[in-house]
């Protein structure tokens, strides 16, 4: 355990595992990881105590998007930013950013990142982030009707408080679901 915490504490270098299997992902749930980056508002870097880093994607919610920037076939394709893609990931930064969480998972992936509510000291970071408005939930992504229910509710009071992505202001055009807005701008 005290090789586990001087390496997190900068003593060591983190190794980069392939890609997991589900069954792999599942080991994330019985002990704690830190947060070695926030990538978006929904997405996270997080390595394990054998330092295994992973990819993780906040489940039952959808952040605006960032920027993105790619090669494909030769040629650069880019994306802007969508409104509130900062503000939500520096919101999640805020919360979890070089601390250690907790993950529940069934080891679902989606673009080779472990699908995971991240829990904070008891609190789920995910329903926090729906609650502040800086993420719409994702219905059909719940790992349960209870929690659909949650969140739908925590939305709801969001939206109606105009908080975060909810606040319309002249400088700020009303939220748009990131679904829609890949479809509108193109997906890189």
């Amino acid at each position: 355990m005290a090789i586990w915490a001087w390496a997190w504490l900068g003593g060591g270098a983190a190794h980069a595992a392939p890609s997991p299997d589900p069954e792999a992902a599942l080991a994330l749930q019985s002990a704690p990881v830190r947060v070695l980056a926030v990538l978006d508002g929904d997405t996270l870097d997080v390595e394990d105590r054998h330092q295994r880093r992973w990819r993780i994607r906040l489940q039952g919610i959808d952040a605006p998007e960032l920027a993105q920037t790619r090669r494909q076939q030769g040629r650069t394709c880019r994306t802007p930013p969508q409104p509130y893609g900062e503000a939500a990931r520096h919101a999640l930064a805020d919360k979890v950013q070089g601390r250690v969480v907790q993950l529940r998972t069934d080891g679902t992936r989606s673009y080779d990142r472990v699908v995971a509510y991240v829990l904070l000291a008891g609190r789920e970071v995910n329903r926090e982030l729906v609650a502040e408005g800086w993420a719409w939930s994702l219905d059909r992504h719940h790992a349960s009707p209870s929690a659909r229910q949650a969140y739908a509710h925590a939305q709801s009071e969001a939206r109606a408080a105009g908080r975060g992505l909810w606040a319309e202001t002249r400088e700020s055009p009303p939220a748009q679901h990131p679904a829609r807005w890949r479809a509108e701008h193109g997906r890189c």
